[in-house]
């Protein structure tokens, strides 16, 4: 229940909801991980969330720079990254009624969770390089 920090709990809470029929309800916590990831994997990676003249960045463009550079949407779907959280914004904004975000729920959390796995993943092993001293070299080729 831990494996992904502090959004473990907003997972929990999505579940919770959808346990108990609430299917609007489990699309904003899984669109609130959505957008709090990629604004966590951005900050870690010094993209800027908001413009010079202190004006948010929309989502989009902030998923698609912190995709491009730290590749957090798994390639199985990275072409479809902004669709994922198109799909969470319209049962939020109320284009699905609750029957249909329940039965979408699934897949949706899924891709969330694949999103969060490639996250640590990726972060786990820029850890293990660095303690290797991989990234201190242009191709980690130290052997001679």
């Amino acid at each position: 229940k831990e494996r992904y920090g502090e959004l473990s709990a907003l997972l929990e809470k999505a579940q919770r909801a959808h346990r108990d029929r609430l299917g609007a309800g489990s699309m904003v916590y899984l669109r609130k991980i959505f957008e709090q990831i990629t604004i966590q994997t951005a900050t870690a990676a010094g993209i800027t969330c908001s413009y010079n003249n202190g004006k948010r960045k929309p989502f989009r463009a902030l998923l698609e720079e912190a995709d491009r550079q730290c590749s957090i949407i798994p390639r199985e779907f990275s072409a479809n990254g902004y669709r994922l959280f198109g799909e969470l914004s319209d049962v939020v904004h109320g284009e699905y009624n609750e029957d249909l975000a329940l039965l979408k729920y699934e897949s949706l959390h899924r891709l969330i969770i694949g999103v969060l796995d490639n996250v640590k993943n990726n972060n786990e092993l820029m850890t293990a390089i660095g303690s290797l001293g991989w990234n201190e070299t242009a191709g980690g080729d130290d052997v001679e």
